[in-house]
């Protein structure tokens, strides 16, 4: 079985990042300032893996220089120091044919009469279509 992630938006981003830091039992969530989670979002294109990346060396520098609130400049300076390789954004639209092939495999499991995200685990498609 085949799985795939879809590039996070700015907000989700940096959701994702809040959502992290509790995990990781941060005692503060403001850690990252609002440029920061801009750069870092900038940097990665909302990819969860290079969400991390990026958010850990950032973490990784601050705390070698001290620094309390990770700011755009501090990730900026991750990218600069070559501890980031940004990621080259593209185009947010998928392929007409990809959004076919999706749309047809949410059409079976429905003509099979069985809940969505026990047979499959994909989204109701007009959750599928909003996301697109």
């Amino acid at each position: 079985m085949k799985s795939s992630l879809v590039r996070l938006s700015r907000d989700e981003t940096a959701r994702y990042v809040l959502h992290r830091l509790n995990l990781a039992g941060a005692a503060a969530f403001d850690i990252f300032t609002k440029t920061g989670l801009r750069a870092v979002y900038r940097y990665s294109d909302g990819i969860p893996r290079m969400i991390n990346h990026v958010c850990e060396n950032a973490m990784m520098l601050a705390a070698k220089r001290n620094i309390e609130k990770i700011d755009g400049d501090l990730v900026n300076e991750t990218v600069k120091q070559g501890l980031i390789t940004p990621v080259a954004p593209l185009t947010r639209k998928k392929p007409e044919k990809q959004i076919k092939i999706q749309k047809e495999a949410v059409s079976i499991q429905t003509i099979d009469n069985e809940p969505e995200s026990d047979k499959f685990g994909f989204i109701d498609i007009n959750e599928l279509i909003t996301v697109l």
